[in-house]
């Protein structure tokens, strides 16, 4: 599909928690706070309540291993499946859920691997977000568990939905 200044974005609610998500991990990665190394995440993801964790499993294709300054040796680029379950922030009232499928950079947590794991390859992870307790705000998320997929697996993402480089 072909976008030219002369058409709109309709954000609908899924496409605006993702904007959002995009944002708030530029803005985490731009001040130094978004990968897993960054004492201040590994420490909110550390000390956050078990009540204010959530985990999310999601299936998706490696599309960048960690290296370069754009992504640090513990995170990697995934275009994921959508994820309808996913919450942005856990503030009492706030209903809104879903985000979509998107190529976005993960955080590993200690002792989660890659080795095996190629570009290209499907892989089914597990990654654990933490909320603020007070404002339910995302702290952070990282990757806890990972599985290389069969190469014939098939996801269900696209290359005409919007991404994250």
């Amino acid at each position: 599909m072909d976008i030219t200044p002369s058409h709109s974005i309709r954000l609908t609610p899924i496409l605006r928690i993702g904007v959002v998500c995009i944002v708030a991990g530029s803005t985490m990665t731009i001040s130094g706070c978004g990968g897993s190394d960054s004492p201040s995440v590994r420490a909110s993801m550390t000390r956050a309540p078990a009540d204010t964790r959530v985990e999310y499993t999601v299936r998706g294709r490696v599309m960048q291993l960690p290296g370069g300054p754009e992504h640090p040796a513990r995170e990697f680029m995934v275009h994921h499946e959508a994820i309808p379950e996913f919450r942005s922030s856990m503030a009492p009232g706030d209903e809104r859920m879903g985000m979509m499928s998107m190529t976005m950079a993960f955080p590993l947590s200690e002792g989660v691997s890659l080795a095996g794991i190629s570009v290209g390859d499907p892989i089914e992870m597990m990654f654990e977000a933490a909320y603020d307790a007070g404002s339910g705000r995302l702290m952070g998320y990282e990757v806890r568990r990972l599985t290389l997929l069969s190469p014939e697996t098939n996801l269900d993402i696209t290359e005409d939905k919007p991404q994250l480089l």
